[in-house]
């Protein structure tokens, strides 16, 4: 306690705890060879000022040990990164100096050192460290594995797609640093006022001594030294500065356990007080696996002529929808066009043998004047015309995810409103809002609108709430970004979702999102129960200390209220770490 006392002052941090223990204990232990010595009258304190030491010793080490447990589920993610990789040639190489392109051999209980698609053979994959997913996975030729999955069974090949630094792990790694370097407004806060506060409280306790010793008759020398002592060593602030952050670490610890990425403290301080959630539809609410599921030409068109030009300018998006009409053309010809633009919103348009073709929504039929024929059926709509002739559409349908379903209704019975915000068509976003019990939903939406309502949720909430944005894609970014908080769905994925977010959900489940709040709001309840208790017992012993209500044995209380009330709110602390959801 003596060397990080000199330690923090060499360095210019004059007042912590460390200093408050060194004056408290040093001056029992001098206080008692003055008394042993017949220079003043009093009781001999030995074992109070060797107390003081020995039980902050005893609760560092439980902060230690709730720390240790709290890092360990997080620890998890950040091991994830392979050093050594072998090539299809057998050269085993650094994982940084291996490149795009390049085959990998990945045997069975190795780690995957990088991102990439199965050439060769099949296995099951352990993917918990970063999913949660206790279940192993089963992959063959042509899925999809990431950096960090363990090989269970068998060789498997894999062609590289990401770098090293690009890779899944890396990711998870850079977000993990960046996560310890975000405080709460309660850890900034508690910082802040250590700070003020311990000098405050040395200079109470001089006056305190002072004050008793030159003015209050009953006191004398050796009385008013341990009264001051006494509340030295109660107000004491280590009971908060410890076990608020410990509360954070824990909660985020707790949560990454179920696959849940919480970026710093702070997002699960306003995680805790969310009241509003906002969900983005296809592949959040939806499994985004679209199915061409009609084919409708217009008269005198050909129903194959139809797919194969929606087919080649579709080719040139990546949307889901520009996705299921490829898959379902899969090995056909695509016609040559030219002048291709992508119009957000809207849809597609091109030149095809020197006509426009335009291929998207109503919208798009709209603008350009078509005499086109609705589509009254839920589901999305692919519409084409070639020269202002209208050709006919093609009618996808989405899936909506199983635990959709129980995901809004956990988040209902936490008091949570919902809002889904999509650019679908007023028919199928309210068909699958109204299947969810949605409790707003508003569709159609371009992106600049689907911001301006989320705005409007954010300036219409109570001071006291949060609004969360949950999305999956590079098009939900903005409103991740402007929420409160955003939680990007399945974030390994989506890199720009991932990166714009506070929260990724490592797997697919959006239900673990109910998950994450119950933990927050446990971790917040935990921390407030640390902070009542703890100032609620240091002020009581506090005003003992400072009137002498207990002679020599104020001591052994102000001991207690500083160390042994530490002690009891970090054990209180690691409850959040055994949290199981009711």
């Amino acid at each position: 306690i003596i060397i990080k006392a000199l330690k923090n002052i060499v360095h210019g941090n004059v007042f912590d705890e460390n200093i408050l223990m060194f004056i408290a204990s040093f001056g029992a232990i001098v206080l008692s060879y003055l008394v042993f010595f017949k220079v003043l009258a009093g009781e001999i304190e030995f074992l109070e000022g060797v107390l003081v030491i020995l039980l902050y010793n005893i609760g560092e080490y439980f902060q230690d040990l709730a720390l240790n447990n709290s890092k360990d589920s997080i620890a998890k993610l950040t091991k994830l990164k392979v050093e050594k990789t072998t090539l299809e040639n057998g050269e085993i190489v650094d994982t940084k100096d291996v490149k795009v392109g390049e085959k990998i051999i990945v045997k069975a209980g190795e780690r995957v050192p990088l991102d990439g698609k199965i050439v060769s053979g099949e296995s099951s994959f352990d993917t918990k460290a970063l999913t949660g997913e206790s279940l192993p996975l089963d992959l063959e030729c042509d899925n999809n594995v990431l950096a960090g999955y363990i090989n269970l069974s068998k060789v498997v090949t894999i062609l590289v797609e990401k770098v090293d630094d690009e890779s899944s792990a890396s990711k998870i790694e850079k977000m993990i640093k960046e996560a310890s370097l975000r405080k709460s407004k309660t850890e900034a806060f508690i910082t802040k006022f250590a700070s003020i506060y311990t000098p405050i409280v040395i200079f109470l306790a001089l006056v305190v001594f002072l004050v008793e010793y030159l003015w209050i008759p009953k006191f004398d020398l050796a009385s008013s030294l341990n009264n001051a002592f006494v509340f030295l060593v109660s107000s004491c602030p280590c009971a908060l500065v410890i076990s608020i952050p410990l509360s954070f670490f824990g909660g985020i610890g707790r949560c990454s356990k179920f696959g849940i990425l919480v970026k710093g403290g702070n997002y699960l301080e306003v995680l805790a007080k969310v009241k509003h959630i906002s969900f983005d539809k296809t592949g959040t609410l939806t499994k985004g696996n679209f199915k061409i599921k009609e084919i409708n030409p217009s008269i005198d068109v050909d129903s194959d002529e139809l797919v194969d030009l929606i087919a080649s300018l579709e080719s040139y998006s990546n949307h889901p929808i520009s996705l299921a009409v490829r898959e379902y053309k899969e090995g056909s010809k695509i016609n040559e066009l030219s002048e291709i633009v992508e119009l957000p919103g809207y849809g597609l348009s091109a030149k095809y043998q020197g006509k426009l073709l335009l291929c998207g929504n109503e919208k798009l039929m709209k603008k350009y004047h078509i005499d086109y024929e609705i589509e009254e059926c839920p589901g999305s709509v692919v519409y084409a015309s070639l020269d202002t002739k209208f050709l006919g559409n093609i009618l996808i349908v989405d899936e909506i995810k199983e635990n959709s379903f129980e995901t809004i209704k956990n988040l209902h019975e936490l008091g949570i409103k919902t809002y889904m915000l999509t650019g679908d068509r007023k028919e199928i976003g309210n068909k699958v809002g109204q299947e969810l019990n949605i409790d707003n939903i508003y569709t159609e939406l371009l992106p600049d609108k689907k911001l301006e309502i989320l705005e409007n949720i954010i300036n219409n909430k109570n001071k006291k709430e949060t609004v969360a944005y949950i999305g999956d894609g590079i098009n939900d970014t903005p409103c991740l970004k402007l929420a409160d908080v955003g939680i990007a769905v399945g974030g390994l994925g989506h890199d720009e979702a991932s990166s714009a977010s506070d929260i990724v959900l490592l797997n697919d489940d959006i239900n673990n999102v109910a998950s994450a709040i119950k933990i927050s709001k446990f971790t917040m309840k935990i921390l407030y129960q640390n902070l009542v208790f703890a100032l609620t017992i240091k002020i009581m012993v506090m005003i003992i200390g400072i009137f002498g209500l207990l002679g020599s044995f104020g001591m052994f209380l102000g001991v207690f209220a500083d160390v042994g009330v530490c002690l009891l709110c970090i054990l209180n602390t690691l409850r959040i770490l055994k949290y199981k959801e009711k």
